[in-house]
Order: C-alpha cells, then structure tokens, then sequence
C-alpha cells in the first residue's frame, strides 16, 4: 500500500511502475486464490508462493489489500477471473 501511494503521488513520473505494481498484484492474488483458495499476507519475492515459511496462515485478511490496489485503480474482478 505504501509503494503505491507514494506511486501514485509521483505521478507522471512512473506510472509504469505503478500499473505494474498493480497488475501483478491482481495476477498473484487470483493465481493463489484459484490454485487453492488461499490469500497470504507474504508471498515469496522469487517463486510468488505464500505457503513457503512455517506457519503461514491461508487466510490472512492483509493479503486481501492485493486487490484493494486494483480497486484504487479503478479496475474490477470479474466472476470468470475469480471463480476455481
């Protein structure tokens, strides 16, 4: 969220980097949402699995701001995209 905001009020300076911040946020939300129905609060910067470390919870209600990016940005979710 911070990353975003400070994106967002950069501006025209990159918003490149802010709509790919979002993008791949989305991407990787319903990529683990429709593997196994999980939302992880960390997700692994290389492999983008979120079940790597001991004790990670599959249901973690911060994980859930991957989305509010997209919803920031004025984007959607359609059924199609969330649906397993």
């Amino acid at each position: 969220m911070k990353v975003h905001h400070l994106l967002y009020r950069a501006g025209l300076v990159v918003p490149e980097a802010r709509t790919d911040l979002v993008k791949k946020s989305k991407e990787l939300l319903i990529k683990s949402w429709k593997r196994d129905g999980s939302i992880f609060e960390n997700y692994n910067s290389v492999t983008g699995q979120g079940e790597d470390v001991n004790g990670a919870d599959a249901f973690y209600h911060w994980g859930a701001l991957l989305s509010f990016l997209s919803i920031m940005e004025g984007q959607t979710f359609q059924d199609s995209q969330i649906r397993k």
